[in-house]
């Protein structure tokens, strides 16, 4: 794939199609396969090569387990082992305790005392106990005479001292009484389960011996002891006789697939046997037969014995038992934090000692200011052979006893140490390796720091012993090391090798890959970076030297004093080397690496390993005995092959004049590697070049490729590599330089005034970077259109992308094609569209109480459209825009508008509605964005109500009561107070704020009277205006009714009297009796009957019912003295008979009454007259009673005479008949 400089921005596609068909071209001369658009192989190498490793592989360490899931502290049972504060802890009560725990995770509170420990308390299997404090330190103190362990946790078991917190006080396990140490050979605290410490505090063990043993001992797979933070392992002393006392670290020791996991905390000040002679022994930590310790924080530190910080010690005195334990016996340390400083060894590793079958890997953390005779920082010691007394020749031990290699040697008894990262610094050795110390074939130094350490006799950072022993060293930097014996313990012979030193029984392997580069240090004598001299032994320096150091760069080698030789100096050409070292010998000689600043500044990029800053008489950085590898095999090596076409801008193939020649730079990454090649074409007049021996390039780490320099009127185009024939094969292709035409269009303007011009930016990206290259004006003079010439498609190797952006154009959006590519040309067209925007309007009824209406509901008492419009504001002005729109129920009462412009004559338009006033409703708007809702709230309507009286006569109510009633669903109620109307308010009322709808619903309003006595009401009238209308109830005709009635006087023989004979008797008074439901009333006015209305008389107007019962008539007629009364007839016409009473047999002595002698001197007003026929109803009185017949005045005299006669006749005829009786 082809690509700019930078291997993430990418070609155009028309660019890398066409550019891709040149590659092809020129790689199918080659005898090369184009494989899509993806690169090429060689036709014999198409499933690719496999790299090989290097020639001794570090061992792995494993993970370390896992630990129980931590309990906290609150979710611990609380039992505490003192009744008060100052109490005292024995043995037994806490054992007591933990007894009664068992299994349960609890937390026990030591007392404030020291509590002296008698016997030892043990953690039998399956508890999980926690020591705590509570508020104080409280001590366990060993007991004066007691020597057996203080604690034993068993397997199964765990116990965790203090809680961790962080206001936890420490619990400290004290081997003292008072102000003396108890003497002991036991381990303080003996771990076969697990182990935390916390915050607690370990000490004063002394006397401590046996195999194995430490203040705190870990014995077996099941052991597991972790340090965190606020644990203190310290002064703790193993017996000081090395005859008896060896394999032991006076704080911590772990044997037997036991682990120890240091995660902060710390280790110090304790005490191995006799630091010469005490094999085995540590101050520190000590891993033996199979143990693994995890340094991931914390200090180690001030500790001292044979070994100082830490010893993993593994010893097979035999090739039986070496291969028997190969695997069982093998101890892992594994260094990934912490610092391990200011230990002090005496025989190797004042840091860490790897012997044996050991591996010590180092990933990060500190190893300084340590001390040792040899390997101040770290020290390997794997047994094949040791150094005779008092020289450096190999002396047979058990390794080459066993008739093994080297190599095979160092499977069975690595003493391994991995340096993948972290640092060793400022460590001193008396002898040897003030840094590292190596006396084995598994020292891999891959990563890290190696700066600042010294050595008083060779190699201040490194240093490998006897010829049996090789070091690795991968992506190394040796510089900036000093070869001196200013020291006045230095050996004062020679300062010789301030990078390398090598004796005559050493050999130096530099290879590309993954290599070094020994350059910039410094010597007294000779050699600034390498040098050998025979040092008692004649013998030559066997040298492999690539010509390319780390980093890919090319190197030179000068010659830099020694035997015959001059020192280096720069103004003596003749003083290079010109042969490469391989296999070639170099003696009591010195050397000087030279590279330019690039080459020098790829290899600090690429280096892993910095080895820097270290001093030392022989050997200031490094110093060798033995074998010195950096990198691996040449065979590693590849070759980058550089194709080159030319092209014109739209990557069609250029033919034009050429220049005779270009410079190519090799690059990796970034960085310079070597002086640029100049390239001409060949005889058949192709362009190439090929960089041979170049490292072969490692997953993860950048590719090797080509910068061109400038080429005047061309840009540069570089693919990237791709595996070929000859390794790796890279394009550069050489364009011409294109002019770049802007063209401006515009489009949807109408009649809107454009402006009179515009800026445009010429954009550059280069590598995801954009800049502005050059800033044009389009005017409507230049017909929106400009030309830039030779613009630049390349800038440092990586391709340049052309854009545009116009300045803002209000109301207008540019589009943006893209660029087009002729032969000599791009072009960059750009189109400014008018803006429009649309708007959309929704129509909401809703009532007084704010809820929606539906239209479909409410059909009828909406509108059936209303009318919206436009309102287009411009620098504050509002006028209508466009067409009115209409709402109604077929769009659903909304409506978009669409292409309303955002701007006229540059100024920004923003829009609006309105809506035509819609009676009986309130207009509001709201709006989000774009969206407008017009919201029409009924207004709430009014009811008038008015009183009318007719046919009304006499007094009127003081009052009448009218409910509103509203009806809502077809459900009607009354709505408010009752309505008073009155005279005082002239019988009117009116009724406000009525809602014309309820929960979205319409609502119809009416009127109703309470009844009015004697009234009938009429309701008329259909909203807003009500008429109650009020009429004196008349019963209808057919609900009224009449009686008449006749009288007939007979005389005593039953015989009816003729009209002149009535004449003469007395007036009578007939009563209208009423009856309803069985009772009988008088009703009415008496009826007075007499001559003058012929005896006869009717009553009409009579009610048929009272109360919704019928009422009947009948008459009575007063009794008349004398007579006899009948009623005959059933109504309504009745007759009343009367009949004289039998006279009695003698007639009365008294005659009747004598009328008057003299009549009226005044005759009647009137004569009488015939009675008329018709008969007179009787005359309401004022009261509603009805008055008697009215009498003729000729009628009144005789009456009252002959009342009179039949008054005196009837009395006799009483008297008489009560005789009788």
């Amino acid at each position: 794939m082809l690509t700019s400089q930078h291997p993430q921005r990418r070609l155009s596609s028309a660019a890398l199609r066409i550019i891709s068909i040149f590659f092809c071209l020129v790689l199918a001369a080659a005898g090369m396969i184009c494989i899509a658009e993806n690169g090429f192989v060689p036709p014999a190498a198409a499933q690719g090569t496999t790299a090989p490793a290097a020639l001794v592989s570090p061992p792995e360490v494993p993970p370390p387990p896992e630990a129980k899931p931590d309990i906290p502290l609150e979710q611990r049972q609380r039992l505490n082992c003192y009744e008060s504060m100052f109490g005292e802890c024995t043995a037994e009560s806490i054992q007591a305790i933990i007894d009664q725990a068992g299994t349960t995770p609890t937390a026990i509170g030591l007392s404030y005392n020291y509590s002296k420990i008698s016997k030892t308390v043990t953690i039998p299997s399956g508890a999980d106990i926690m020591f705590m404090s509570d508020g104080w330190e409280p001590e366990l103190v060993r007991d004066h005479g007691f020597t057996d362990s203080m604690i034993e946790v068993k397997e199964g078991a765990r116990l965790v001292l203090g809680s961790g917190g962080a206001d936890s006080q420490t619990v400290k396990i004290l081997n003292k009484t008072g102000k003396f140490n108890t003497e002991t050979s036991s381990p303080t605290i003996r771990v076969e389960g697990e182990l935390v410490v916390n915050t607690a505090e370990i000490t004063g063990a002394r006397g401590l011996s046996g195999a194995h043993v430490g203040a705190i001992t870990g014995i077996g797979q099941k052991a597991l002891i972790t340090l965190n933070k606020g644990a203190k392992v310290s002064d703790n002393h193993r017996a000081q006789d090395s005859g008896s006392t060896q394999n032991g670290a006076g704080n911590i020791a772990v044997s037997d697939g036991a682990v120890l996991v240091m995660n902060d905390g710390e280790v110090s000040h304790g005490k191995g046997s006799d630091q010469n002679n005490g094999y085995g022994e540590a101050g520190g930590i000590g891993a033996y037969t199979g143990a693994r310790v995890y340094i991931n924080g914390g200090e180690i530190k001030f500790n001292s014995g044979w070994a100082g910080g830490i010893i993993g010690f593994s010893w097979p005195w035999n090739l039986a038992e070496a291969q028997a334990n190969k695997d069982s016996h093998r101890n892992f340390i594994q260094i990934n934090g912490g610092e391990i400083s200011y230990n002090n060894s005496g025989f190797s590793g004042g840091g860490v000692l790897a012997f044996g079958n050991t591996v010590v890997e180092m990933n990060g953390g500190k190893i300084s200011s340590n001390n040792s005779a040899n390997g101040g920082g770290v020290g390997t010691f794997d047994d094949y052979v040791s150094g005779a007394n008092g020289s450096y020749a190999e002396e047979s031990s058990t390794g080459k006893d066993s008739g093994l290699s080297p190599e095979e040697w160092s499977k069975l008894s690595p003493a391994a140490f991995v340096m993948k990262g972290g640092e060793v610094v400022d460590n001193t050795a008396t002898r040897t390796g003030g840094g590292v110390n190596v006396v084995s074939n598994q020292v891999h130094l891959l990563g890290g720091n190696i700066s600042e350490n010294k050595a008083w006799q060779q190699g201040g950072g490194v240093y490998v012993s006897t010829k049996s022993y090789t070091a690795h060293l991968s992506n190394a930097l040796v510089s900036e090391n000093e070869a001196t014996r200013k020291h006045p313990g230095a050996d004062q012979s020679a300062a010789i090798g301030g990078g390398l030193w090598v004796c005559p029984t050493g050999t130096i392997k530099m290879y590309v890959n993954e290599g070094g580069a020994i350059i910039d240090n410094t010597a007294e004598s000779y050699g600034a970076d390498i040098a050998h001299d025979n040092l008692g032994r004649v013998s030559a320096l066997e040298l492999w030297l690539s010509n390319r150091i780390l980093g890919g760069g090319d190197a030179m080698y000068f010659r830099d004093g020694g035997k015959s030789w001059d020192r280096y100096n720069t103004d003596s050409p003749d003083s290079q080397i010109e042969e490469i070292f391989k296999n070639r010998t170099l003696q009591e000689r010195g050397l000087k690496t030279v590279a330019v600043a690039d080459v020098k500044g790829s290899a600090q990029k690429a280096a892993k390993l910095t080895i820097s800053e270290n001093k030392a008489p022989r050997g200031g950085g490094i110093g060798s005995n033995g074998g010195v590898v950096f990198g691996h095999g040449d065979e590693d090596v590849t070759d980058l092959e550089v194709l080159k076409a030319w092209a014109n801008a739209d990557d069609t193939p250029y033919t034009g004049e050429k220049p005779e020649s270009i410079s190519l730079q090799l690059m990796h990454g970034d960085h310079k590697v070597g002086d640029p090649v100049k390239v001409t074409p060949d005889e058949k007049g192709d362009w190439k070049y090929t960089f041979a021996n170049l490292p072969e390039v490692k997953e993860g780490e950048p590719p090797y490729s080509v910068k061109e320099l400038a080429v005047d009127g061309f840009e540069t185009l570089v693919s990237e590599p791709v595996r070929s024939a000859a390794g790796r094969t890279q394009l550069v292709v050489n364009a011409k330089r294109p002019n770049l035409s802007i063209e401006k269009s515009w489009e949807g303007q109408g009649d809107d005034k454009l402006p009179e011009s515009i800026k445009v930016d010429v954009l550059q990206t280069v590598d995801c970077k954009t800049e502005t290259y050059k800033q044009v004006e389009l005017t409507a003079q230049n017909e929106w259109k400009t030309e830039l010439k030779d613009v630049p498609r390349f800038l440092d190797g990586k391709e340049v992308s052309y854009s545009v952006k116009e300045s803002d154009v209000p109301g207008y959006t540019p589009t943006y094609a893209t660029i087009e590519r002729t032969a000599d040309k791009f072009i960059a067209r750009l189109t400014n569209t008018r803006d429009s925007t649309e708007l959309k309007v929704k129509k909401v009824w809703i009532g007084q109480d704010a809820v929606e209406i539906d239209p479909a509901v409410a059909k009828g008492r909406l509108p059936e459209e209303v009318t919206v419009h436009v309102v287009q504001a411009v620098n504050g002005k509002e006028a209508d825009y466009g067409d009115s729109i209409k709402l109604n129920a077929d769009n659903k009462w909304s409506a978009t508008v669409r292409d309303l412009p955002t701007h006229v004559d540059g100024k920004e338009a923003q829009y609006s509605v309105r809506e035509d006033k819609v009676e009986g409703f309130k207009t509001d708007y709201t709006s989000f964005g774009d969206a407008f809702t017009v919201v029409n709230k009924a207004e709430p309507t009014f009811l008038e109500v008015t009183k009318k009286w007719e046919d009304v006569t006499g007094d009127l109510p003081q009052e009448v009561t009218v409910h509103v009633v509203q009806t809502v669903d077809g459900k009607q109620t009354d709505y408010g107070d009752p309505l008073k109307l009155s005279a005082e308010n002239d019988w009117h009322a009116k009724v406000e704020n009525l809602p014309q709808f309820v929960n979205g619903k319409p609502v119809t309003y009416s009127v109703r009277e309470d009844a009015v006595d004697g009234y009938t009401s009429k309701v008329s009238g259909e909203g807003p205006e009500f008429t109650v209308t009020n009429r004196p109830d008349t019963p209808p005709t057919p609900l009224t009714t009449g009686v008449s009635v006749d009288k007939q006087w007979l005389d005593a023989d039953g015989n009816v009297l003729d009209a002149d004979a009535a004449a003469t008797m007395p007036e009578v008074t007939v009563h209208v009796v009423q009856t309803v439901d069985g009772k009988s009333v008088d009703y009415g006015d008496p009826i007075a009957l007499n001559a003058d209305n012929n005896w006869s008389a009717e009553v009409d107007g009579l009610p048929a019912s009272v109360d919704g019962k019928e009422a009947t008539y009948s008459v009575r007629e007063d009794a008349v003295d004398g007579y006899t009364s009948k009623v005959s007839g059933e109504g309504p016409e009745f007759t009343v008979t009367n009949r004289p009473d039998t006279p009695p047999s003698t007639p009365p002595s008294t005659p009747p009454s004598t009328p008057p002698s003299t009549p009226p001197s005044t005759p009647p007003s009137t004569p009488p007259t015939t009675t008329s026929s018709t008969p007179v109803p009787p005359t309401p009185s004022q009261s509603g009673r009805g008055g008697g017949l009215a009498l003729t005045g000729s009628s009144v005299l005789p009456v009252l005479a002959l009342g009179a006669l039949l008054t005196a006749l009837g009395s006799t005829l009483v008297a008489m008949m009560r005789r009788r009786s």
